[in-house]
Order: C-alpha cells, then structure tokens, then sequence
C-alpha cells in the first residue's frame, strides 16, 4: 500500500520526533509498503539531507501556516497515497492550527485515504494573531464547525484512528470530543535511538579521549531529562558521597552542554548545585545532539544512573549494554511486575537516599566481575523488550486494519548508500554488537 507520513520536522532538526518519522517511514518500507516521508523545505543549501534512501523523501511544504497549504495538498496529490499517518505535536508545526485541518484536505484526494494520527502530546494549536484566527474560521465553515476544535481542528473528528503514547494523553483527547473515545490507541513509546554499533571498542576510545577521560576513570552516565521531579539532587549528592570512595569517578550529564535543556532555570541551579556540593571539576556537560552523538558519548561510559528512569533514558541504558543503578519500583512492565531484579539487569537503591545510592556506585565501580553481570542482564533487557516491534504492531493495526499486524516486521537494516548515513534499528545494532 502507499503511505504518507507527514512530520513537521526531519533530521538535522533536533525534534526527537523526526528521527521517530524518519525510522518509522523504514519500518513500513521494509515491510512492503510505498512509504513517502513529507516534510517542511527548511534543509538550506548544501545542508546534508538525512534519510532512508528505501523511503521517497519529499521536503516540499513551503510552510505550517495557511501559506503552506497549496504545497502540502500538492505533496499528498503526488504520494497518491492509501494511508495517511500524522505525527502530530505542535512544536513540530510552529505551533499553528493549519496541519489540524489536514482532514479536509485527506477528503479533497480521490480516493480519501484512510487517516491515522498519532499525537506526541495533546497541547492544541495557537491562534493567537487575527489572520490565524481568522483562517480558522474559514477552514471550520469548509470542513464544517460541527465537532470541530479551535486548538485541535478536525483531527478528532475525522481521523480513522488515534494514537497516543500516554494513559492521561487517551483520557483526556475524549474529553476534547467525545467520539474520539473510540478510536484512540494506547501506543508503546518508540525511543528514536540509533545505536552505533562498537565490537572492537573504537568508538569508546574516541569518545573517551575526546571526553578527556582516562582509561582507570569511572564514567558514569545520566541520560535523563533535567527535571526537577527526576532526582538530579540525590544523584549529584550520591556522586558527592561515592566520589571518596572512588576518586577516579566522572559524571556524564548528557543532558547538559550548548542543546535547549541547558538554557532553563533549572539547568542553571543544577550547575550551581554541583558547586556547592564540591563536585563540579568531575562532571562534563554535553550537548545530547542527535541520536549518534548521544550513542558515542554513551559508548563512552562504564555505567548509567537513572534515578527516575523513562522509557527514552532506559532504553539508552539497555541497547548500549551500560550497568544500571537504579531506584526501587520505579520501572515496571506491561503487566506491573518490576522490571528490574537486584544484581542481575541492575543495582537498586533508595530514590530518597543519597548514602544508598552512592553505595551502589560504589560496588559498581569495584566489581568488575558484578559490571558484567550487569551488562548482560542490560542486554538482555534489550532483546526481550519488544520496542519497535510492539509499537509498530499497533501502528500498523491503525493503518491496516485487514492485514495480519502480528507477523514479525523485517529488521530495519543499513543501506549501503554514500553519504546517506540512514536510522537503523537499534535492536539490530544490538544484536551485532553482541555477536
């Protein structure tokens, strides 16, 4: 079947939601489908286009705003496409209502295709300016304002199927429109992770001696998210503590550097946090980049902490094959048995604790033997997570109802093709890097 995934924003763009659109768009393609992955022309002049070269890759909308409608109903025109697949999040689309009336261009294509949204989040649109609100109205009296919203446009009403990530993102969209309840897909979470693959530990040590850090240094990782809610101080306070029993240790704060997260009021307390408690001359701040930045600096490291993990920062630890510490009953699976069993995928301390959690660290940064227990048990944690392949069974009941959606999707390879350095699957990537 012929596929259309329209996204806001594609690499280089650092939106982990376009690297999401980039491998997805593989996925499908490699499973038989004619997929075409459209997208805003904001690559510039001699700027590399990244993508899979299985996947027609058409930068063709000149805009998200009303200017930009011609040239997106001229892209979908020329995918003549059966399915329709929208990931939606309205930073991707400059925060503008015009990609919430793509229904209405959907049914102007002969024949309609079927239409498939998948909402990141569930923040609507603004139409703060006169010339927004006032083409709102115009598209609500073509499409027609009965069940139409003004942040959300005719999304929920006339999308085929609904995909969200979230329980409280699939609470709250029927709340928006009631009939919507019916259509939406409590989806597993895609992390857009690629990870690079390190058989003879090359990578590693590049990383490391960019990094400055020796070979008898103890680096470990934090690839979370600065919040306030994710424990950054116990970790820095537990660091602090295992820093006297571990004078060699170093913290790689991924989340850090020259990227957005490094600009807010809380990344700038954290710094000064370090300082106050006396640790600051061993942890490095990095820009978490694109998906094979943050897979080289993560070669680099012997351990990750995840004090409050997620599925993003989880599956960074697993796929790289890092030692985990971890708080007690914060990760659990499908079926809410804990994820995590003590000294075979991971070492589990107090979230609260700072003492009980630097003591972790310690005992992970003596014991070798106990680091590759660890390792294998993270590994393995990879391999019998279902990731893509769970997240993809649902997508493709969304697009396909009639076909066989739990029949095994094709692993999503490496072309061959110079200069296009394409997304690959990172359980693949996994599976060589233990071979």
């Amino acid at each position: 079947m012929r596929v259309a995934v329209v996204c806001g924003q594609v690499p280089r763009r650092a939106a982990p939601e376009g690297v999401a659109a980039t491998m997805i768009a593989g996925h499908l393609a490699r499973a038989g489908h004619s997929v075409t992955l459209i997208t805003r022309n904001e690559q510039g002049p001699g700027r590399p286009r990244r993508h899979d070269p299985l996947v027609r890759f058409r930068p063709g909308v000149t805009s998200w705003r009303w200017g930009g409608l011609p040239s997106l109903y001229r892209e979908l025109k020329r995918s003549r496409p059966d399915v329709v697949l929208l990931l939606y999040a309205d930073h991707l689309f400059d925060r503008h209502p015009m990609v919430t009336y793509l229904p209405l261009l959907c049914r102007r294509l002969s024949p309609p295709p079927r239409l498939v949204v998948e909402f990141a989040n569930v923040h609507g649109a603004e139409a703060a300016k006169f010339s927004t609100r006032f083409g709102c109205r115009i598209a609500r009296l073509l499409a027609g304002s009965r069940g139409a919203d003004w942040e959300l446009g005719t999304l929920l009403r006339d999308a085929d199927a609904i995909g969200v990530y979230e329980a409280e993102h699939a609470e709250a969209l029927p709340q928006s429109h009631s009939l919507a309840a019916d259509r939406v897909t409590l989806m597993p979470g895609n992390a857009p992770l690629r990870v690079l693959p390190d058989p003879n530990d090359t990578i590693r040590r590049g990383s490391r001696w960019r990094l400055g850090v020796a070979d008898d240094h103890f680096v470990l990782a934090f690839a979370g998210e600065l919040r306030p809610d994710s424990g950054i101080e116990t970790m820095l306070d537990a660091v602090a503590v295992a820093r006297r029993k571990v004078p060699g240790i170093r913290l790689l704060m991924l989340d850090g550097g020259t990227g957005a997260a490094s600009a807010t009021p809380y990344a700038h307390r954290t710094r000064q946090y370090t300082v106050n408690v006396g640790i600051s001359d061993c942890i490095t701040w990095v820009a978490a980049g694109d998906d094979e930045a943050r897979s080289t600096h993560l070669r680099a490291a012997d351990a990750c902490v995840l004090p409050a993990p997620d599925d993003d920062s989880l599956t960074a630890a697993t796929c790289h094959g890092l030692p985990i510490v971890t708080t007690r009953d914060r990760t659990r699976d499908d079926d809410g048995k804990p994820r995590f069993v003590q000294r075979r995928n991971a070492i589990l301390c107090d979230a609260t604790d700072p003492a009980s959690m630097a003591a972790a660290i310690v005992e992970v940064a003596r014991d070798v033997r106990l680091r590759e227990t660890l390792r294998a048990g993270s590994l393995a944690l990879a391999r019998a997570g279902e990731g893509w392949q769970a997240g993809m069974r649902e997508r493709r009941r969304m697009l396909f109802p009639m076909e066989d959606a739990d029949r095994p999707l094709p692993l999503l390879g490496r072309p061959r093709v110079a200069g296009v350095p394409p997304y690959a699957n990172a359980r693949r990537d996994v599976a060589r890097s233990c071979a």
